[in-house]
């Protein structure tokens, strides 16, 4: 509930139920003020990286990433992503996952309960993360996910080996860089506009 980052999706998301305070919903600064002076440092400071933003608080030059400093030069990234990824994303607790599908299945038992149809996005992942999943760990995602999908509970968007990506979108292995987020953010909303939503009464439980 103190997450620094809550008056932003009050402000740019319009997310209520925050309990944010008069100061945090009315100045962005005096929210994180810590946050703020570091970022206003750097952007005085001559030789520092300068982002730009949009009017949506979105940056629209990322940082150069792995990616970048491969030239985007797969066969590279492909070599390289054993030692690279050696410990990312390698915790596999039985707990967490029992503990994160409950939160999930609450969720999405709200948003039914309230006609609030539920649309699960997979994102894309470069195929160098892909190569060093944990396949007991991946095998429990997709076998959660498909079981979500079987019954009714939640309808699925799968980029996450979409040809629609190249080495070029992403920063790094399992992140979309700015441009790679335009176009994601584009085909989501394609997809959007095109579902033909059920009441959801007529959601199989």
């Amino acid at each position: 509930e103190n997450y620094f980052r809550n008056p932003w999706y009050y402000k740019y998301h319009d997310l209520s139920g925050l309990n944010l305070t008069t100061i945090e919903k009315s100045s962005l600064f005096l929210s994180n003020p810590t946050f703020f002076k570091n970022y206003l440092t750097l952007h005085f400071d001559p030789d520092a990286y300068k982002y730009e933003i949009n009017e949506f608080g979105f940056v629209i030059n990322d940082f150069p990433g792995v990616f970048q400093s491969f030239d985007y030069d797969s066969i590279q990234i492909n070599a390289t992503s054993k030692k690279r990824l050696k410990n990312r994303h390698r915790q596999n607790s039985i707990e967490s996952y029992v503990l994160n599908t409950e939160r999930l299945l609450s969720i999405i038992n709200y948003c039914h309960q309230n006609n609030i149809q539920v649309v699960l996005l997979k994102l894309p992942i470069y195929q160098s993360l892909q190569r060093n999943y944990m396949q007991e760990k991946n095998h429990r995602r997709l076998q959660f996910i498909d079981s979500l999908v079987y019954t009714n509970k939640a309808r699925l968007f799968d980029y996450e080996n979409s040809d629609s990506f190249t080495v070029q979108d992403f920063k790094n292995d399992d992140h979309l860089n700015s441009s790679g987020a335009k176009k994601l953010s584009l085909l989501v909303n394609q997809e959007l506009k095109k579902l033909n939503l059920k009441p959801i009464d007529s959601i199989q439980q």
